[in-house]
């Protein structure tokens, strides 16, 4: 008993022994806080950069930083002409959008090579227009031959001429391929244009007039600015006188803006019908049998104008609705030509001016215009009654 309790104590005394070395060995520093425990580093894993097929792979190194690599950026594609085309310069850039081999023609000649002349330059700018019709002619291939020929023939497709005004000079171009036409389209204008500026009563509204002769199925006229383009078969010289007088930019009420282009064209024709183009067998039938039978020229549109406008009963419809439910064109040449017989070139002036002036004009202000002119002719009457009834049906 006595041996066993003795070797019991002998081992609780060396248990104690190696506490209490433990406690000494942990507390030599006088810190009773534990050593923080250092985690075991772990590794960074960086994202491998997408490689671009056909570029080396970068070898890392243990150890050293992993290179940043910068993607390189796509080319942008810019169009090279090829070695024998030369790049199309700014001014035939509009022609080239609808028809390249015309504006390359044109890049071919020495007169555009060479600093163009105002000649020049007006026959470009006019055969934009030209180019951008042959997309609406009847045969398209046909147009723009006649347009290419138009370039090849150069200088001799066009006239350039100055038109002596009253106040200015207006400078005309004409331009086609029929040297005959040419002529004759030119003559017209020079003779007609003064006429009815003399007739209007103020001054052309523009220092230039461009006439485009071609192929391009067009009916009556079409226009940009001051160039006017009729068909290339355009033989009456009423033709013209019609169309050049929307260039004197006469708005308001539709009627009053086609109305004078009718009152023109046979007023305008009456003052010339002796020059020697107005024997032409081609004219109108209407026109020549009244030429020939020395009948007056302009009664005889007149008279042609109402068969037409009572035929499809227009006359029926007041002014102030014929835009919508009328045919303007007749309808405003019969007035107009019935105004000019009670007051006169004064009248129809008048209302011109007014209409040039106010764009916006209606027929209450176009009234008073007319009004006011009757009134200084002592004609109050008869043309209020004239007005009532034909501008709004009373």
């Amino acid at each position: 008993m006595n041996r066993c309790l003795q070797t019991a104590f002998t081992a609780i005394t060396v248990i104690a022994s190696i506490s209490t070395a433990l406690l000494t060995g942990c507390n030599s520093n006088n810190d009773s806080t534990p050593p923080p425990i250092t985690p075991t580093p772990t590794e960074t894993i960086i994202p491998t950069p997408s490689v671009t097929p056909g570029t080396p792979t970068p070898i890392v190194i243990p150890g050293t930083p992993t290179p940043t690599v910068t993607p390189t950026p796509s080319p942008t594609y810019t169009p090279t002409p090829s070695p024998t085309e030369t790049p199309i310069p700014f001014d035939l850039q509009f022609i080239a959008s609808m028809d390249e081999p015309t504006a390359r023609l044109v890049m071919s000649k020495g007169w555009y090579n060479d600093g163009k002349s105002d000649k020049e330059e007006r026959f470009v700018n006019c055969l934009g227009d030209a180019v951008n019709l042959t997309g609406s002619a009847p045969d398209i291939n046909e147009a723009k031959n006649y347009v290419r020929a138009l370039v090849n023939n150069f200088p001799a497709s066009c006239v350039f001429e100055d038109i002596q005004m009253n106040n200015h000079s207006v400078s005309l171009f004409t331009l086609s391929n029929n040297p005959e036409k040419l002529s004759k389209a030119t003559d017209i204008i020079q003779t007609g244009l003064p006429i009815e500026e003399d007739f209007i009563g103020f001054d052309f509204p523009s220092n230039r007039l461009d006439i485009l002769l071609g192929p391009y199925g067009v009916s009556g006229a079409v226009m940009y600015g001051t160039r006017v383009t009729l068909d290339e078969n355009t033989e009456s010289p009423g033709s013209f006188y019609n169309e050049i007088s929307h260039r004197f930019n006469i708005f308001g009420p539709v009627w009053i803006g086609e109305g004078i282009t009718r009152f023109m064209q046979w007023y305008v024709t009456e003052e010339v019908k002796d020059e020697p183009w107005f024997n032409d067998s081609k004219l109108r039938s209407s026109v020549r049998r009244a030429y020939e039978n020395g009948e007056h020229i302009f009664d005889v549109g007149y008279e042609k104008a109402v068969s037409t406008a009572e035929r499809n009963g227009f006359l029926d419809v007041p002014l102030v609705e014929c835009n919508e439910k009328g045919e303007p064109y007749n309808q405003g040449h019969i007035f107009l030509y019935d105004l000019y017989q009670v007051l006169g070139q004064e009248g129809i002036s008048a209302m011109c001016k007014a209409a040039y002036e106010d764009t916006k004009i209606d027929e209450k202000g176009l009234e008073l215009v007319i009004m006011d002119v009757a009134a200084k002719q002592g004609k109050t009457s008869v043309v209020q009654s004239m007005v009532s009834e034909r501008f709004y049906g009373e």
